[in-house]
């Protein structure tokens, strides 16, 4: 790379708002003695700078710390308390195409929030932190257990093919708190996680329990299977099922824009991270119950 940009950013050697460039070359490690900046010097931005890369989804895949052009470059990122800003290396920058370096300098700004603790253990102190509800909630999906129904090796829950920009891999966060942005991810939950329930099983459960409804569709048969269970208290069986309910309730109701139901009456940003934390928990209730052998049939009907 030829060119390297400068960004502005509050030099940690000296507590002095600068200008420098990203260049590894004129940047120093923390074993040299001299005046310039760190390579690990934090870049602030604002949480914007997403905005051109979730809307494309095709070119751009985003976790919970990188960024990444797929075959191109990847940028690693850090997240503020208030999740307003990010920020990154100094160094890292340079990882970018020039032109890249341009539309993040668009958004660089002085800090204005405080690092969160966990970015502080990553950044700072290079100490690996733990994972997500989200990063939890993609492993405990691909990690479903199956039952077995006289012999057969069968799935509750199967992770569906999805060949475009709605794939499992792709789901994130809501970081610009907007609807459009909710409404993809929303719509990326439900493909990945309602779509991914198998009927003919959860059918053939209930009927094996005796509680079968021929008018219940995949999610409330479940329910019915789960209630069924008097070893599983009912607080538990809410706990699974509720946060189903709720992607299912946001997906049919509120995207279809047909029913007159409202966007949640809350921070969306917010209300998406609380669904992802409780369908972490939901997920893995489900998975311990189906592990445990409630789901198993021996003998043929």
């Amino acid at each position: 790379m030829s060119e390297y940009k400068q960004f502005e950013f509050i030099n940690i050697k000296t507590n002095n708002r600068i200008m420098n460039t990203c260049n590894p070359n004129e940047l120093s490690s923390d074993y040299e003695i001299n005046n310039l900046p760190y390579y690990f010097n934090p870049v602030f931005f604002n949480k914007e700078v997403f905005s051109k890369y979730k809307i494309n989804k095709e070119k751009y895949e985003i976790d919970s710390n990188y960024i990444k052009e797929k075959n191109e470059w990847v940028l690693r990122y850090y997240t503020t308390n208030d999740e307003e800003q990010i920020f990154v290396q100094l160094r890292d920058l340079s990882f970018i195409p020039s032109k890249e370096q341009d539309y993040w300098k668009s958004f660089n700004e002085l800090p204005s929030s405080k690092m969160s603790q966990d970015s502080i253990k990553n950044f700072i102190l290079g100490k690996w932190t733990e994972s997500n509800d989200l990063t939890q909630l993609k492993i405990n999906l691909r990690n479903f257990p199956k039952c077995t129904i006289e012999n057969e090796e069968l799935s509750v829950w199967t992770e569906p093919q999805i060949k475009n920009q709605h794939k499992l891999d792709n789901l994130n966060y809501v970081k610009l708190n907007t609807t459009i942005e909710w409404e993809f991810e929303i719509q990326t939950l439900y493909l990945n996680i309602i779509d991914g329930f198998n009927t003919k099983t959860i059918n053939r459960i209930a009927k094996k329990r005796g509680c079968y409804k021929k008018e219940h569709k995949s999610l409330k048969q479940l329910e019915n299977c789960l209630t069924n269970l008097k070893e599983i208290p009912s607080t538990e069986v809410k706990q699974i099922m509720e946060p189903l309910f709720e992607l299912n309730k946001y997906r049919s109701k509120v995207i279809s824009h047909t029913t007159g139901e409202t966007y949640p009456d809350e921070n969306l940003q917010i209300n998406f991270k609380r669904l992802i934390s409780n369908l972490k928990i939901s997920i893995s209730f489900l998975s311990s119950i189906i592990e445990h052998g409630f789901f198993n049939f021996e003998d043929a009907d």
